[in-house]
């Protein structure tokens, strides 16, 4: 696939910059759900609309786009990166880290888009929307558990980072056996 050619720089590999980047919205899934309680006491708690919850709440959206962005550029780079470890990596491991991933980045995509609808309605609605992106807060750490369980496989157990610099690989390529 050629789609990520457009974000490479001459200076800047994008497979090796993927290790970096998977962290900021792996991160943010973690606060995620403590931020989003917090959200949701302060929406009730207060039965009227503060610009304290109206900040913070903002301030958890923006979290979110940031979020999002980190997944965009996670999935391009990790791209880049499955294209330089393919040949000495089991595809089902590479595979299941990316199934992972696509879930975890819909969840993440979904909360921003609900979370964002929010800023625009009032009352009830927005205290439902609220609570739909704090169950969704919840989801998205459990996917985002079983990605970064399963990149870190690909890491420490079938050592991925070891092939991502060319001079490390090995000469001759010795084919994967896929187990069926």
């Amino acid at each position: 696939m050629q789609h990520y050619r457009i974000l490479r720089a001459d200076a800047m590999n994008l497979d090796m910059l993927h290790p970096a980047v998977v962290h900021v919205p792996l991160g943010i899934a973690l606060l995620l759900p403590l931020l989003c309680l917090v959200a949701v006491w302060l929406h009730f708690g207060r039965h009227e609309e503060s610009a304290l919850v109206s900040r913070f709440w903002f301030a958890v959206v923006l979290a979110l786009f940031v979020a999002s962005a980190g997944a965009l550029l996670s999935h391009s780079t990790g791209e880049a990166g499955e294209h330089a470890v393919e040949k000495f990596i089991p595809k089902e491991a590479i595979e299941r880290h990316e199934d992972y991933s696509k879930i975890f980045a819909a969840l993440i995509y979904t909360m921003t888009a609900i979370a964002s609808l929010t800023l625009i309605v009032r009352g009830r609605l927005k205290g439902a929307g609220i609570l739909l992106v704090t169950l969704l807060s919840l989801a998205t750490l459990g996917a985002a558990y079983l990605t970064g369980n399963e990149g870190g496989k690909l890491v420490y157990t079938h050592k991925a980072a070891n092939y991502l610099q060319p001079e490390a690989r090995p000469k001759k390529v010795k084919p994967v056996i896929e187990s069926e």
